[in-house]
Order: C-alpha cells, then sequence, then structure tokens
C-alpha cells in the first residue's frame, strides 16, 4: 500500500495443517463438506529489520525450508529468501527494475524448464495506473553462507504488462495457474473481488480478461496449490479455499463460497 508506516517486526504464522488441508480440499466438492483444519501456529519471528512490510510469501517447491517474500511499496524492486527459523538468507535484485507498488509473489511455468518466480507489481490505492506489470524470472538457487550473513545477488526479469479491461484497480492478489501458466489478479474491492485472467503466450502490453466476482471483498493474498487442484484467497480477517473442477471453467468456483481456512491472529496478514 502507498503510504508511509512505521517499520516493525512481522511475525511469520504457517498452520500447521497447510497441505493437508490442500489435499483434503480436492475431495471436498465430492464429500459435500469442508475439510478441517488444525489452528494456526507461529513458528518463528522475522527479526530483519529490512523487512518492514512483508506483503507477498511463497515456498520454495525445489529448496526444501525456503521461503520467499517482498516488501510492499517503498522498498527497491527485490525478493529476499528466509529460511523456516525466520533468518533471511538471500537478498536477490531485480536488475533494471523500478517497481511502484509490488503486493505479492508466486511460482509458475516459465518459458524454459524450472520453476519461475512472479512478483507482482499490481498495487494502485489511488485506481490510477494505466498499466500493471508482473516481473518473472527463474528461481535462484540459495547457497547458504557458513558464515550466517545473507547471500547477495542480482537476476534480469521478463517484464509482462498489462490494462484493466474496464477501469484500474487496486489489486494485492497474485495467482499463476501451474497446468496454463495464466497469469490470475485478484482485485481488493471491498464488497467483491474481481477475479482477470491474462494469458500465459504474450506479446507487448495485453489486456486482462474478467472472468467472475468472488462473493467477498478486501482480498491481500492467495495461491494455487502446485497441481492445480485447490485454489486459496486471503483477506485481513478471512480465508477461503476451493476444489478446482476437473471440468469446464476453473473459476467458476470463485463465485460461490468456498470452505473456511483458519488464518493466524497477526496485525494486518497479507501474504499466505
Amino acid at each position: 500500500m502507498q503510504q508511509v508506516r512505521h517499520r516493525r517486526v512481522r511475525t511469520l504464522g504457517v498452520a500447521v495443517g497447510i497441505i493437508l488441508g490442500l489435499m483434503l480440499a480436492v475431495f471436498a466438492d465430492e464429500l459435500n463438506q469442508c475439510p478441517a483444519y488444525e489452528s494456526a501456529s507461529r513458528i518463528a519471528t522475522i527479526a530483519d529489520i529490512q523487512l518492514s512490510e512483508i506483503s507477498g510469501l511463497v515456498a520454495s517447491r525445489s529448496q526444501p525450508g525456503i521461503l520467499w517474500l517482498h516488501n510492499d511499496s517503498g522498498d527497491e524492486a527485490a525478493v529476499y529468501a528466509i529460511d523456516v527459523q525466520g533468518r533471511t538468507v538471500a537478498e536477490v535484485r531485480l536488475i533494471g527494475i523500478e517497481a511502484v507498488d509490488c503486493e505479492d509473489i508466486a511460482f509458475g511455468p516459465g518459458p524454459s524448464e524450472g520453476d519461475y518466480l512472479y512478483l507482482a507489481d499490481i498495487g494502485d490505492n489511488g485506481a490510477a495506473r494505466e498499466t500493471i506489470r508482473v516481473y518473472r524470472f527463474p528461481e535462484p538457487q540459495i547457497e547458504i553462507r557458513e558464515d550466517g550473513q545473507m547471500a547477495q545477488m542480482s537476476v534480469e526479469c521478463d517484464v509482462i504488462e498489462a490494462a484493466y479491461p474496464d477501469a484500474p484497480r487496486d489489486a494485492e492478489t497474485l495467482l499463476v495457474d501451474p497446468i496454463t501458466g495464466d497469469i490470475i489478479i485478484v482485485s481488493k474491492d471491498f464488497i467483491r473481488a474481481r477475479v482477470y485472467r491474462l494469458p500465459a503466450a504474450l506479446d507487448g502490453v495485453g489486456t486482462l480478461e474478467f472472468l467472475t466476482e468472488v462473493p467477498w471483498g478486501f482480498m491481500t493474498g492467495g495461491d494455487i496449490s502446485p497441481g492445480g487442484a485447490s485454489i486459496l484467497l486471503r483477506g485481513y480477517w478471512h480465508a477461503e479455499i476451493w476444489a478446482r473442477s476437473p471440468v469446464g471453467d476453473w473459476w467458476a468456483a470463485l463465485a460461490s463460497p468456498g470452505c473456511p481456512m483458519p488464518l493466524a491472529l497477526e496485525p494486518q496478514g497479507e501474504a499466505i
């Protein structure tokens, strides 16, 4: 969000049963009941003063124990790697990028093999940006330094630029479909969040396609499970998960209420 805030230490909250929950959600529609989750529990505190306002978070799939995150507006174009003890192990700068308001981060397929990180520069409190941008780059491989200092790295990235089909909107949620590679943006509208798609194959500035509305708003983050079977969205105080239908338009499920998921109690939580 584009406003000055006091720096503060962020607490990393992790739901103990999250992975099991994502698996169970695949079958929730067939069973006509929602999966059960354990309560969130605190496993670490992030003490790095650089990470003053964490806005996006995603767990590495190829490097167990590594979490990628980034700050909200006010930071340079950068992502950070931490371990599950909350220690910053790497800082990765995006070469040649001047970020406006980065709000979320996700994994997805890219033009070559391996996992790609997608950093969403989509925040727009004044609903005034003509275009939004998503930065895509291969996941850096982290070597933990023996001296305990974090690694300093830099990467080149693809810049994917797009405009809304209706009007500029503030957004803080990025999903990348692991099956198609499509980029999904969910708006932060107060009453009903709007869901937009950008095809994976894009030349020049693209136009987002409106897909559906979610029956609640103030969305701050989300993700799609690695196999594409479950969709997860959260706001400041609420989160829901949906099972992806194997037939028809997968996003159609988002127009109906999902299964509730517990959140940790945290001040202005945005990432999940």
